[in-house]
């Protein structure tokens, strides 16, 4: 059940397959809430007071700071770098609502572009809406059952933890679920938590 009072998962009845990944996903998310309040979220605050708010203009971290951690960056394409840039600074000076609309999108296109760099057609045509060219989205993007160069891109750990965090209704509140995110995320307090969810999983994303 999520915030608003609706029945958005069910955990299966049963001892297979899916009942343990539903427990696995759920145990995920709280093992990435603890770790990303104890550690990620103390540590932007601290970078956040001691080199933005205590610092003059021209000493304070400007998103230019943060280029190294994009500019020839595998899950970086091209031409990106700019709105990574701005959803991290905007994570990094409290401003979760713009940081996660911005970071969850190119995330997206980040997984379309390096399953397309191994060889995968990433859209379709939907022949229900005139022919029109549909992209995957993450739904079916990070699941090898669909994908099967996703396994060259991820690890396990780092597939398991992208899927729990952005799909899996099991992981809620999962940050990305096709169409329900906008209507769902307007809090400070789970736009904070999804930020750090992501910092959580940027050892699989931005290696260093």
């Amino acid at each position: 059940m999520n915030e608003m009072g609706k029945v958005v998962a069910r955990q299966n009845s049963n001892h297979g397959e899916k009942a343990i990944n539903f427990g696995m996903y759920v145990k995920a998310v709280a093992y990435q809430k603890i770790y990303a309040q104890a550690f990620i979220e103390p540590a932007r605050y601290q970078i956040f007071s001691e080199h933005i708010i205590q610092k003059s203009e021209e000493n304070k971290i400007k998103e230019t700071d943060l280029l190294p951690l994009v500019v020839n960056n595998p899950f970086v394409p091209l031409g990106r770098e700019k709105l990574f840039i701005k959803g991290l600074y905007a994570g990094l000076i409290g401003d979760f609502v713009t940081s996660t609309h911005i970071l969850i999108p190119q995330i997206e296109n980040s997984v379309r572009y390096l399953l397309s760099n191994r060889g995968a057609i990433t859209s379709g045509i939907d022949n229900k809406n005139n022919g029109i060219q549909q992209e995957d989205n993450l739904n079916a993007t990070l699941f090898s059952s669909k994908y099967p160069q996703i396994t060259s891109i991820f690890d396990e750990d780092t597939l398991f933890d992208l899927q729990g965090l952005l799909i899996e209704k099991s992981g809620i509140p999962s940050i990305y679920r096709g169409k329900s995110y906008s209507s769902t995320h307007d809090k400070p307090k789970e736009l904070r938590a999804d930020f750090s969810r992501i910092i959580v999983a940027k050892e699989g994303i931005f290696p260093t």
